[in-house]
């Protein structure tokens, strides 16, 4: 981290906070760390243990952050939902408040590492993760002290209208857009598809399908 620092690069860091103490904060905060995520997946010790399958983790990751912003960061609180912690959003937001970070993100569970092991029945559907999105929107976001991140999960699939929709990310207060430029069709039009932007709102699940499309 030293020979970072000196070369004059940035240095963002993603942790799970478990090794993260006081000296090692200040230490962080002197080199060109400019950004730091400690991730909580759950507001409370049993659900954020469950998961992580090491007891005590949940306090030691909250220690962590608590030493980060005593050195001068504003940690972003990263959580995944799974079904076991969608229910607990609202406190997962209030305790990254109440632990002075500076922003919440909400993400999927990814099929890599612990991930494999929620296939299945654990997983969050993307029509309830489009749910949550929205009322993340309309109840969360408008109330909360700190920013909102929330990624969304889009199928790889080439039946829906837009092909690009699978590169699509949504994060709270931004619009999404279709990364892929090329041959892809919208609804909206019969060109190409180079840079389409539009609102959350606008995408639904078809009940027949199950595919995601713009309405």
């Amino acid at each position: 981290m030293s020979l970072i620092d000196q070369a004059g690069l940035d240095i963002i860091i993603e942790t799970n906070g478990t090794l993260v103490d006081d000296d090692l904060a200040r230490f962080l905060k002197e080199r060109r760390v400019c950004f730091v995520s400690v991730s909580v997946d759950g507001a409370t010790a049993e659900t954020h243990d469950a998961l992580r399958r090491v007891q005590g983790s949940y306090e030691r990751a909250l220690a962590g952050i608590r030493a980060l912003v005593q050195a001068g960061f504003l940690p972003q609180l990263i959580c995944t939902l799974h079904r076991g912690n969608v229910s607990q959003m609202e406190e997962v937001v209030a305790l990254a408040e109440r632990l002075g970070c500076g922003s919440v993100k909400f993400n999927h569970v990814q099929r890599v590492g612990r991930g494999e092991r929620l296939r299945g029945g654990a997983r969050v559907e993307v029509a309830k993760i489009i749910r949550l999105y929205r009322h993340l929107e309309d109840e969360l976001v408008p109330s909360s002290k700190i920013q909102i991140h929330f990624d969304i999960p889009l199928p790889s699939t080439r039946s829906a209208h837009c092909s690009a929709i699978r590169w699509a990310g949504v994060r709270s207060g931004i619009s999404w857009a279709c990364w892929r430029v090329g041959s892809c069709r919208c609804v909206a039009s019969a060109s190409p598809c180079q840079n389409l932007s539009t609102d959350i709102s606008r995408l639904t699940i078809c009940a027949k399908c199950g595919i995601i499309v713009l309405s």
